[in-house]
């Protein structure tokens, strides 16, 4: 653990309401102190062409006004804030983004559905007594459900439904009309997106099943409240759904233990959270208290310690596309010295970036299982294009970025497809790595005398013996051309 972490905030900006989690950290743990969550609903927002609606955004950004002060003084590597399915879907999430960050004080990552399924069950397992054998989880948001099957502390399939109580309750409840004829047709057809993926898991078979996150969360109080079952059940679940439905309005249904707020989204969660209930198979389910901002905080945890789980993921990935380990090393090696020597990390201005010069280097050839030619293309639409657990998008960016340039001509303005506050220091990562990839192009039969290294602004100078340099003209070439 890093000296001086004694706190750390996770931010979760789902598609119907923002949370935001504070704890200090004791022993290992994260203690939560302070909570936050207010009910945004970002997916109302999301208008035709997939572009949030100017309202709807200052909505969220006065919100996040207001978690950034609670933010304020905690360092960048104590804080995660990701967005989730809206933000995926959103055409002017980047606009967004720079707006919200100004306010946080703190990046935002989008992760993906599969990503949010990860750190979802590992809020999850933090957060429940051990048990054995294989465990089932639903988490529904405001725009997507996440189907996880996991053992332990691990999800081992992660599947992302495009449905969610806001979206949901918008296309089968719009203009707040309530009908059973509504509600059925919203169950039916949430039991067709669900069907393949019930089908896989129960295949698998699992020994427990439980739910996350507001929709469950909201109907387990709502039956407690009602007396009408003994937890979360399929038999009291149709007893909340009779309940609900003999209102006609969405915004008439006032239920005991029923925050007014999530009235309106309420129908179309419980549409889901039924479907889920009879495609998989399932009688009663137990509710968690973790979720995804949970997840994130045991997450940061282990990227400060020695449990990062990108390291893990790249691991993985290197043997899934065959890549040659040793060489891998050696380029690795050679790049963290060329780093080191010209002083890279205190030209910097995010040198938490610094990791991904390494993981760059280690799969820099994964695309050769594709094909020999254009091999660094290859690897860039791998690194970009496949689910990489621990990264966000923004990560998988500039990791495809490392490993499409890493050879061969380089584009006008490298990097413009990233974010702007990383734009520089990825440059210099790319060319740190071009220089490895370039001096170790021998693949260990040729013995690297001494170098030296510094920035010339933003151009990377590499001194190496001139005898040195004679005796392979090839290597002094490949320099040369490096650009």
């Amino acid at each position: 653990m890093k000296e001086g972490l004694e706190r750390i905030a996770a931010v979760d900006l789902g598609s119907n309401s923002f949370h935001m989690v504070v704890a200090r950290v004791r022993e290992g743990v994260p203690e939560p102190e302070d909570r936050a969550r207010e009910m945004v609903r970002l997916a109302e927002g999301l208008g035709p062409g997939d572009v949030l609606e100017a309202e709807v955004v200052e909505r969220a950004l006065e919100c996040l006004g207001r978690f950034g002060q609670r933010l304020k003084g905690l360092p960048p590597e104590a804080v995660r804030v990701v967005g989730t399915n809206t933000l995926r879907a959103a055409r002017n999430a980047r606009a967004f983004r720079r707006r919200a960050e100004a306010l946080l004080g703190h990046r935002i990552e989008i992760i993906s559905g599969q990503e949010e399924g990860r750190l979802v069950f590992l809020g999850m397992a933090q957060t429940s007594p051990e048990e054995d054998g294989a465990r089932l989880l639903v988490d529904i948001g405001g725009g997507s459900t996440e189907i996880i099957l996991g053992e332990g502390f691990e999800a081992r399939e992660v599947e992302s439904h495009f449905l969610g109580c806001v979206g949901w309750s918008q296309r089968f409840f719009d203009k707040n009309k309530l009908s059973r004829k509504r509600f059925e047709k919203a169950l039916l057809l949430a039991r067709k997106e669900f069907h393949g993926t019930a089908a896989r898991f129960r295949g698998r078979g699992f020994e427990h099943v439980i739910g996350s996150s507001g929709t469950v969360q909201a109907a387990e109080e709502v039956i407690r409240a009602m007396e009408l079952g003994e937890g979360l059940s399929k038999k009291a679940l149709r007893k909340l759904v009779e309940a609900v439905l003999l209102f006609e309005r969405l915004d008439e249904v006032e239920l005991p233990g029923l925050n007014p707020k999530r009235a309106p989204v309420f129908a179309g969660g419980l549409a889901i959270l039924l479907a889920f209930f009879e495609e998989f198979g399932v009688s009663r389910m137990r509710v968690s208290a973790g979720a995804l901002r949970e997840g994130l905080l045991f997450d940061i945890l282990g990227r400060d310690g020695e449990e990062d789980v990108r390291e893990r993921t790249i691991r993985g990935f290197q043997r899934k596309f065959h890549v040659d380990e040793e060489q891998a090393e050696r380029v690795e090696r050679c790049a963290r010295e060329i780093f080191d020597r010209a002083g890279t990390r205190e030209k910097m201005d995010a040198p938490e970036l610094a990791p991904f010069l390494s993981w760059a280097a280690r799969v820099h050839e994964c695309g050769l299982s594709v094909a020999r030619r254009h091999h660094h293309r290859h690897g860039a639409y791998l690194c970009r294009h496949s689910y990489l657990p621990g990264f966000s998008r923004d990560e998988q960016e500039l990791l495809a970025f490392l490993v499409g340039t890493h050879r061969r001509k380089l584009p006008r303005e490298p990097g413009a497809e990233l974010r702007e506050d990383v734009q520089e220091d990825a440059r210099r990562l790319m060319r740190i790595l071009r220089a490895a990839v370039a001096l170790q192009r021998g693949r260990g039969f040729d013995r690297l005398p001494e170098l030296n290294a510094r920035w010339e602004g933003d151009a990377l100078r590499l001194e190496l013996p001139k005898p040195w340099m004679l005796a392979h003209p090839l290597t002094a070439m490949d320099l040369e051309e490096l650009g």
